[in-house]
C-alpha cells in the first residue's frame, strides 16, 4: 500500500504529556533552584521549612501537569504539499509554516523519559536558523520515520513498514539502508584515550575549588589545618607534587572515558538512500541524518593521540547553522581511513588528480612569531612586577616555547589544492586536518587584508557556503584574486543544485 506525501493534521502520541511534565519540571528546577535552596535553608523552625518547601512542591507539581495537559491538547502538525504546519500555545495559538524546501534537517533525540514511554522527539532545522525552528515533543518511532522521509523528500513510493518495537533509536529500520560504520567497545575506549583530557582536568579543579569554597563558607578550614600539611612543605615535596600530577591525570582519562561512553556508545553511521544517518548514545540517544545534496563540507581529523591509536574522526557540515560550530557538526570518531575514502566516494568528493599541494606564503610564520613575542614581552613585564617571579617564569617559558614550535609545524601543514571542481584545504598542528569542498556550492567570495598582510600584498582568502566559511590564509594578492575568479565562474557556470 503506497503512502501519500502529505501528512493529516494530528497530535503527539498522548505520552507526549508525560515527556512535556518532565521538560517543564526539569526547566523550573534550573530557574528557581536557588529559591528553593534558600527556602530549605531558611526560616527559623524546620517544621516551617519543610512544610513551605512542601506547599510550594505541590503547587509547582500541579501547575507543571496542568500546563502539559494544555500544551499537548492544543499542539497540532501536518504536512502538506509544500509546508511543514505546526500550531501551538498555551493561552494564545501561533501557527509556524515552514516550507519544505528550507528545510535541511531532520533530527530525533531520545531521553530517559522517551526510552520508558518508547518515543522520539523530532528536531527540524532549516538554513539560517541558529537552532531547530519546530520541534515535535513526541512520537513513535514509527511516525518520526515517516516525517522525517516526507520532509526531507527521500519518499517517493514505498511501502509501510512495520511499527519499530525497541525502546531506542534503530538506524536499520528499512532494508534499503546500508551500516557504513559501528564502535565496537575496543574503538570506544581508545576513542575515549584520545579525548582532549585538559577539559577533564578543567572540570576536576572546578570540583576542587567549590569543595574548599563549601569548606570555607562552613569554617571548616581552621579546624583542617591540624591535619593538613604546611603549604611552602608541599611545595617542596617533589613526591607530593607528582603523586597529584598522576592522580589528576588518572582522574581526568577516566572523566574522559566516561564522558565517552555515555556520548558515543552503540554508534553506527548507515547510508540510506541519499543520505548518511548517524545514531549514538547511552543514557540521551540521538539521531541525525545527513542528506547528500545538503552536505555542503566533509573532513576529517586527528590528533596525536588519534594518530597513535590509527584512527580519524570524520564530520559533516551541512547547509544549517546548527552544524557550523565545532560542537553542533556532525562527527564521526574512531574511523579508519577506509571508512574515510568510503564516504568520500559515496558523495562524490573523490580526487584521481596528483597536482601538488600549494602552501601559504612564509610571511605567515614572521606575522604569527611576531605576534608571539610582543604576547611573552608583555606578560614578562607582568611578572616582573610581581613577587612570585620563579613560580611563574618556568611554565610562562615552557608555553612560549610551546607556542614557538606549534607556528612552525602549522605553517608546514596548511596546505591547499583546486582540482576537478574540488577544494581541499589541510591544516593542523601536532595532528592533521582535511576539509573537502564542492566548488559550485560556494556562494561567496572574499578577500580580506590587515595592514600588515597589505603592505606585503598579501590577503586572506574566505570562501562561504551554507554551512559557513572556509580559510586559506596569507595568500598572494594576485593568486588570490586568481582564484577567486576562477571559483566565481564555476559557480556562474554550473547547473547543479547547491542544496
Amino acid at each position: 500500500m503506497k503512502r501519500s506525501n502529505k501528512i493529516e493534521r494530528q497530535r503527539q502520541s498522548p505520552f507526549a504529556i508525560l515527556v512535556l511534565v518532565a521538560r517543564i519540571i526539569q526547566n523550573l528546577v534550573k530557574q528557581f533552584s536557588i529559591i528553593i535552596v534558600v527556602l530549605l535553608l531558611g526560616g527559623n523552625r524546620s517544621e516551617d521549612r519543610g512544610s513551605t518547601a512542601l506547599m510550594i512542591s505541590f503547587g509547582i507539581l500541579v501547575f507543571t501537569i496542568a500546563r502539559g495537559v494544555v500544551t499537548y491538547f492544543r499542539y497540532y502538525y501536518s504536512v502538506s504539499d509544500e509546508h511543514l504546519i505546526v500550531e501551538k500555545g498555551l493561552f494564545s495559538t501561533s501557527k509556524i509554516s515552514i516550507p519544505l524546501d528550507r528545510i535541511q534537517a531532520v533530527d530525533f533525540d531520545q531521553t530517559v523519559i522517551h526510552k520508558l514511554v518508547n518515543l522520539v522527539k523530532v528536531n527540524i532545522t532549516t538554513a539560517g536558523s541558529s537552532g531547530s525552528e519546530a520541534s515535535i515533543e513526541a512520537v513513535t518511532l514509527e511516525k518520526a520515520n515517516e516525517l522525517r522521509d516526507v520532509l526531507l523528500h527521500q519518499r517517493k513510493t514505498q511501502t509501510d513498514v512495520t511499527p519499530s518495537r525497541s525502546l531506542s533509536l534503530d538506524l536499520n529500520y528499512n532494508t534499503n539502508s546500508q551500516q557504513i560504520f559501528s564502535l565496537n567497545p575496543l574503538q570506544l575506549f581508545k576513542v575515549g584515550l584520545a579525548e582532549n583530557h585538559i577539559k577533564s582536568g578543567f572540570i576536576i579543579l572546578g570540583f576542587i575549588f567549590w569543595i574548599i569554597q563549601q569548606a570555607e563558607d562552613a569554617d571548616l578550614l581552621d579546624k583542617l589545618k591540624d591535619q593538613v600539611p604546611d603549604i611552602n612543605i608541599i611545595k617542596s615535596s617533589v613526591l607530593i607534587i607528582s603523586t597529584l600530577i598522576v592522580l589528576m591525570t588518572i582522574a581526568s582519562v577516566v572523566i574522559s572515558l566516561v564522558k565517552t561512553i555515555v556520548q558515543y556508545f552503540n554508534l553506527k553511521l548507515v547510508r540510506k538512500e541519499e543520505s548518511f544517518q548517524l545514531s549514538y548514545g547511552l543514557i540521551n540517544s540521538r539521531q541525525f541524518t545527513a542528506k547528500d545534496q545538503k552536505i555542503q563540507v566533509i573532513g576529517w581529523e586527528r590528533t596525536w593521540l588519534q594518530k597513535q591509536f590509527d584512527y580519524y574522526t570524520l564530520y559533516f557540515k551541512q547547509a544549517s547553522s546548527r552544524t557550523v560550530t565545532e560542537k553542533k557538526r556532525l562527527s564521526i570518531p574512531g574511523c579508519s581511513e577506509q571508512h574515510v575514502k568510503s564516504v568520500r566516494s559515496q558523495l562524490g568528493y573523490s580526487s584521481d588528480s596528483d597536482s601538488t599541494w600549494n602552501m601559504v606564503s612564509p610571511t605567515y610564520k614572521f606575522y604569527s612569531i611576531r605576534n608571539l613575542f610582543i604576547f611573552g614581552v608583555l606578560l614578562f613585564s607582568a611578572i616582573l612586577l610581581l613577587g612570585d617571579k620563579n613560580l611563574l617564569l618556568m611554565p610562562l617559558s615552557l608555553y612560549l616555547i610551546y607556542r614557538m614550535i606549534s607556528v612552525f609545524k602549522t605553517y608546514n601543514k596548511i596546505t591547499y589544492r583546486i582540482t576537478e571542481g574540488l577544494i581541499q584545504i589541510a591544516g593542523g598542528t601536532f595532528g592533521n586536518s582535511l576539509e573537502v569542498l564542492q566548488s559550485y556550492k560556494i556562494q561567496a567570495v572574499r578577500l580580506r587584508s590587515g595592514l600588515f598582510q597589505r603592505r606585503r600584498d598579501l590577503t586572506d582568502l574566505y570562501l562561504f557556503t551554507a554551512s559557513g566559511s572556509l580559510l586559506i590564509p596569507f595568500l598572494p594578492l594576485d593568486t588570490a584574486k586568481q582564484i577567486r575568479d576562477q571559483l566565481l565562474y564555476t559557480v556562474e557556470s554550473s547547473t547543479k543544485d547547491w542544496m
